[in-house]
C-alpha cells in the first residue's frame, strides 16, 4: 500500500488494449478494476457483509480470463500485501496450474509514513497525527499500540517476503522500488514493466498521479469529522463521509494546503525502519528492480516539531466542503424529483456561514459540526433518492405482473 500501486493500476487500465496485444492481460470486469477488489477479497476471506457471493463470482470470473490468457496476466490489488503464510498458500493454491510471480512495492519510510495516517483518516481513523509519531517512534518496550500495529500491517516488509518465500520460488518474488522525489514521472511504470517483461512504451496513456496526499488542514478536518460522526456508519453516511469529502471535495485543496509532515523523530525512524527492509530485501536474494538506495538510510533534513494545520486552515477546508456538499445536495433533489426530508430542506435553506463559526468558544469544533451536519442532509437526500427508486420499480413491476 500507498508505493505507487494506484498509479500503476490507473496506467495499466487505461491501456489495457494496448498490454493486451503485447500479450499481458490485466483482468477487469463490468466494473473494471473492481473485479479485482473483489476477488481478492474472496481469496483473503474479507468480503464486506453481503457481498460474499458477488466476491465468489469476480474470483470465478478473474480466474478463467487468466487461465485462459496464453501470456502474463497481473492482478494488482494492495490487500494481497497483508496475507500471512498461510493467505499467500491460499493463493498459491487456487492458482494452480499458473506460475506464479509475486512484485512487492517499496518506498522511502518517511515518505509513506504520512500517507499512511492520511490514509487512516480517510478510512474512519480518529488517531490524531501527533499521537501517531508519538506512537510510532515510541521506544520498543512500548510498542503495543495501534499506530504500530497499523505500520506492520503496511510495511513489515520482512513478514511479506517471509510468508511469500513460503510457497513461491525465490526466482519469482521481484521488489520493485519507488523513485525519490524529482524522478521522471514514468521511471515506476519502467520498472514495474521491466519486472514484468513488458516493453514500457507499449503504455502510451500516462496518468497523472493518482491518489495522492490531501492536504494536513483537510485531514485534519476528516480525521475530527469521523470522530464526530462516531459509530454512524450507514452506507449512505459511509459515501458522503469518505468518497465525497477527502476523495472528491478536499483533495481539490491539495495544491493551496500545506503537507503532513514528520519531525526529527519520525525521520530517525523511518531510516532506521528502511535498513531493515533493505536487510531484509538482501538477505532474501530475490531480485531488485529499482535502486535500493531509494530507501535512505541517513535522516533527511527537516524541521524539528510536527506540522500542524491552523484554525483558520481547518475553517477554510470546512468552508469549501460545505459549499461543494450543499451543490451535490442540490443535484441530488433535482434528479430525484421527490419531497426531501426537513434535514435536506433546512440544509439547503439556511446553509452554514464560515462567519458564524469564528465567534464560537471553540471555532474548528463549531466548523466540524457544520461539516457532519452537511454530511448527513447529503446522506438523506442520497437515502431519499433510492427509496423513490425502489419504489418506483416496485410500482413498474406490479404494473407489468397485472
Amino acid at each position: 500500500m500507498k508505493t505507487g500501486t494506484t498509479y500503476l493500476q490507473t496506467l495499466m487500465l487505461e491501456n489495457r488494449a494496448q498490454l493486451l496485444d503485447a500479450g499481458v492481460l490485466f483482468p477487469t470486469g463490468p466494473a473494471g478494476w473492481k473485479l479485482q477488489v473483489d476477488a481478492v477479497r474472496d481469496v483473503t476471506g474479507t468480503a464486506p457483509g453481503g457481498a460474499a457471493e458477488r466476491c465468489r463470482t469476480a474470483w470465478r470470473n478473474l480466474h478463467a480470463q487468466v487461465m485462459e490468457h496464453p501470456g502474463t496476466s497481473v492482478v494488482s490489488m494492495e490487500f494481497i500485501s497483508y496475507v500471512d503464510a498461510e493467505g499467500a498458500a491460499e493463493f498459491v493454491r487456487r492458482l494452480e496450474g499458473a506460475d506464479v510471480d509475486v512484485v512487492l512495492g517499496i518506498r522511502d519510510t518517511a515518505r509513506l509514513l504520512p500517507a499512511i495516517w492520511q490514509t487512516g483518516a480517510r478510512n474512519y481513523g480518529v488517531r490524531p497525527w501527533r499521537t501517531f509519531v508519538s506512537e510510532l517512534t515510541a521506544e520498543p518496550e512500548n510498542r503495543a499500540n495501534a499506530a504500530w500495529r497499523r505500520f506492520l500491517r503496511v510495511y513489515d516488509v520482512p513478514r511479506m517476503l517471509d510468508s511469500w518465500l513460503a510457497h513461491v520460488p525465490r526466482e519469482r518474488v521481484h521488489v520493485v522500488t519507488v523513485p525519490q522525489s524529482g524522478a521522471e514521472p514514468d521511471l515506476l511504470w519502467r520498472r514495474f514493466a521491466a519486472t514484468v517483461g513488458v516493453d514500457p512504451g507499449v503504455a502510451t496513456q500516462l496518468p497523472a498521479p493518482a491518489n495522492e496526499s490531501i492536504g494536513h488542514a483537510s485531514a485534519e478536518l476528516v480525521r475530527r469529522v469521523n470522530t464526530a460522526l462516531g459509530h454512524d456508519r450507514s452506507m449512505a453516511v459511509h459515501k458522503a463521509s469518505t468518497v465525497v469529502l477527502s476523495d472528491q471535495i478536499l483533495a481539490r485543496r491539495r495544491s493551496s494546503e500545506t503537507p503532513v509532515t514528520g519531525n526529527a523523530a519520525l525521520r530517525a525512524f523511518g531510516a532506521r525502519w528502511n535498513g531493515v527492509v533493505r536487510d531484509a530485501v538482501l538477505a532474501s536474494g530475490v531480485s531488485v528492480s529499482g535502486d535500493l538506495d531509494d530507501l535512505p538510510l541517513e535522516p533527511a533534513d527537516g524541521p524539528d516539531r510536527l506540522s500542524r494545520p491552523t484554525t483558520d486552515e481547518v475553517l477554510s477546508a470546512a468552508a469549501d466542503s460545505i459549499e461543494q456538499l450543499r451543490t451535490r445536495v442540490q443535484r441530488v433533489v433535482r434528479r430525484a424529483q421527490v419531497p426531501m426530508p426537513e434535514s435536506v430542506r433546512a440544509f439547503l435553506d439556511t446553509p452554514p456561514r464560515a462567519e458564524s463559526w469564528r465567534p464560537a468558544e471553540d471555532p474548528a469544533a463549531a466548523a466540524v459540526q457544520a461539516v457532519v451536519d452537511s454530511v448527513h442532509a447529503l446522506a438523506d437526500a442520497w437515502f431519499t433518492e433510492k427509496s423513490a427508486g425502489r419504489s418506483a420499480g416496485k410500482s413498474a413491476g406490479k404494473s407489468a405482473g397485472r
